[in-house]
C-alpha cells in the first residue's frame, strides 16, 4: 500500500495534495453551513418575537449561499483532479 501511495504521489503531486486538502476543507464547510443555518433560525425567531430588523436574516442567508457556492466550486475542482488528472494519469502509468 505504501508503494502505491508513493507512486501516485510521485506521478501527480499537485492533484494528490489538492485531494487531501479538499477532504479537510469539506469538513469545515459542513460546520460553516451548520453555523449559518443556526443563525438564520435564531435571527428568524428574534424577528418574529421582537419584530427586529430583517437584515440579519438576509446577512446569514447570503453567508449560507456563498458557503454553498464555494463548496460546489471546490467539488468541481475535486472532480477534475480525481477524474481528469489522478485517475487517468495513474491508470496509464500504473499498468
Amino acid at each position: 500500500m505504501n508503494k502505491v501511495i508513493k507512486k501516485v504521489f510521485s506521478i501527480t503531486p499537485i492533484a494528490s495534495i489538492y485531494v487531501f486538502i479538499y477532504h479537510i476543507i469539506s469538513g469545515l464547510f459542513v460546520a460553516a453551513k451548520l453555523y449559518a443555518s443556526m443563525q438564520i433560525i435564531q435571527s428568524g425567531y428574534e424577528y418574529i418575537k421582537h419584530a427586529n430588523n430583517i437584515e440579519t436574516i438576509i446577512k446569514y442567508g447570503l453567508m449560507l449561499l456563498i458557503i454553498i457556492l464555494l463548496e460546489r466550486l471546490l467539488e468541481y475542482f475535486y472532480a477534475i483532479a480525481m477524474n481528469g488528472y489522478l485517475f487517468e494519469k495513474d491508470w496509464q502509468l500504473l499498468k
